[in-house]
């Protein structure tokens, strides 16, 4: 079910790839077209590699975030990462000494540690349409930092780049998530806000000088599960404060970007004055939900985030604990999008839906050391903010 008017954007008119004339490009996610429902899907794909990295790498420390998220996004034909997301979370008000001697189980605390990443499909065809599709990705919650600011649901003010109101409250647990650095610690030097909103920017200037199609356009979509999602929302509208700032130095020939949200099980983020901030900047929210799962109605006291409030129904769902549960999984929201497409077998297997994590032994001692930590991608500004290079970008993005 889609909620919600479909409004458009306007864009240049031109020749896409498939040779038409283009005149009018939609972010909106059609429930009625099996494509976008197939979109739909890759999103959500997208978001469980992110999650299943996470979790490889954290059972076999030999692993690496580079190695094991390539070998998730294989399915993902044409989608190049580009850059590596790492959050850093200070939830517990105690001196430093007392954070350093918690049992390592509790990860996360006081500490960066990966989030997800950025990358970008290049010339992916949606009907008439042709886009460069510029996708940040984000995890939803997974280590007991991340639970604990989940609870933390009193409101503060939303903050931009530079520290200013930038319209609304949010959420005061994931706006943290979203804010905090940690320059001492390693990949601590920028928050998640400050890396989105460098590589949105890096990667459209990319895109628009290397576009020869005046009819191709770009897009950047900006989605996560659960605590992702509502992280998914603040970093939409902060990069389409950037892009817009951008947008100023365009030539007429460059194409303007969509920014959209793709949300999944994402809680209710901020109030009524957040919500308008999003939409003063055409920000299009897509708000999926399975309609037995409680996460998207809480916190209570703030509003619903979607321009488009698509809801699946598992029908075979009891109220029972572990069912409710089970409702927030993305395993379940991956499973009911797969039931809307014409071909489940097809799409099952071209996104290895039903594929679980290798139970590989964890390397010997020693192994780990010999394996380097990153190949392709580069700490080119001494930030730790990990990114293929601009140099490799071209190769990369054929």
């Amino acid at each position: 079910m889609v909620g919600g008017e479909q409004s458009q954007i306007q864009g240049n008119g031109g020749i896409g790839c498939s040779g038409k004339a283009v005149h009018q490009r939609r972010l909106v996610i059609n429930l009625e077209d099996k494509n976008h429902r197939a979109d739909l899907l890759r999103y959500a794909v997208m978001v469980d590699a992110a999650y299943k990295t996470f979790d490889e790498v954290k059972k076999h420390p030999g692993e690496t975030y580079e190695t094991v998220l390539s070998s998730r996004l294989a399915t993902n034909a044409g989608y190049v990462v580009t850059a590596h997301l790492y959050a850093t979370v200070e939830p517990l008000p105690l001196p430093p000494w007392v954070v350093d001697s918690l049992p390592a189980a509790i990860a996360g605390l006081n500490k960066p540690y990966w989030f997800g990443y950025i990358a970008v499909g290049a010339g992916k065809q949606q009907g008439d349409d042709c886009w460069d599709d510029i996708v940040v990705v984000l995890r939803g919650s997974a280590t007991v930092a991340d639970f604990m600011m989940d609870i933390h649901v009193e409101r503060v003010a939303f903050q931009g780049l530079d520290g200013e109101p930038a319209g609304g409250e949010v959420a005061e647990g994931f706006h943290k998530v979203y804010r905090s650095n940690d320059a001492d610690k390693e990949h601590g030097e920028l928050s998640v806000q400050q890396q989105v909103v460098e590589e949105v920017k890096r990667l459209a200037r990319h895109l628009r000088r290397k576009q020869q199609q005046p009819g191709k356009l770009i897009r950047v979509t900006v989605t996560g599960h659960s605590l992702g999602g509502a992280l998914a929302l603040m970093a939409a509208h902060d990069a389409a404060v950037a892009l817009a700032d951008e947008d100023r130095h365009r030539r007429s020939s460059e194409p303007l970007i969509g920014v959209r949200a793709v949300t999944f099980g994402a809680p209710r983020v901020g109030d009524d004055a957040f919500r308008g901030a999003l939409a003063a900047r055409r920000v299009q929210v897509s708000r999926v939900v399975v309609k037995q799962d409680i996460v998207p109605k809480l916190p209570a006291n703030n509003v619903l985030d979607g321009d488009y409030n698509i809801e699946l129904d598992d029908h075979d769902a009891s109220k029972s604990p572990r069912e409710l549960i089970k409702a927030h999984s993305l395993d379940m929201y991956m499973h009911l999008i797969l039931m809307t497409l014409p071909n489940t077998d097809y799409y099952s297997t071209m996104f290895k839906i039903n594929e679980t994590s290798t139970d590989q032994a964890p390397e010997a001692d020693g192994e780990a050391d010999d394996k380097p930590k990153w190949i392709k991608m580069r700490d080119d500004n001494g930030d730790g903010f990990m990114r293929l290079p601009d140099s490799d970008l071209d190769d990369a993005l054929l």
